[in-house]
């Protein structure tokens, strides 16, 4: 029961060194920046908007829009933002990007910040 006691409270002792506060923000980071999606600039003067297809559109207003389209006619957009249909006219709309998987981003960076993260914690004695 001693030893016990003994590893807890070395275990405590080591979750208030400066390395274990750092750590819950480095997963943190693991999680916010490990996305699997990136957003592809697209031409705006010869651009082909397909239904089903999520977009980020940039008014002329500097508005940044996340909008999974509809229906695409000449002059206008019909999408879905924040679960409402909205009406966005083209002659709005100052920059399209295409939301795209990303192999490598899903494949290399997702992987690397984990096992940055997991050898962080090996080398910072938290977990031994």
């Amino acid at each position: 029961m001693r030893k016990l006691h003994k590893l807890s409270t070395k275990f405590l002792y080591r979750i208030g060194s400066p390395m274990a506060r750092i750590i819950p923000l480095l997963f943190i980071f693991c999680l916010l920046f490990s996305s699997c999606y990136t957003y592809k600039n697209m031409e705006t003067a010869g651009y082909e908007i397909k239904p089903n297809k999520t977009y980020r559109i940039t008014t002329e207003t500097l508005i940044k829009k996340k909008i999974k389209v509809i229906e695409v006619t000449n002059s206008e957009i019909v999408g879905r933002i924040d679960m409402k249909n909205v009406v966005i006219p083209v002659s709005e709309i100052q920059e399209i990007k295409l939301r795209k998987f990303s192999y490598f981003k899903s494949f290399v960076v997702v992987p690397a910040t984990y096992v940055a993260a997991g050898i962080g914690l090996v080398y910072s004695g938290v977990y031994y």
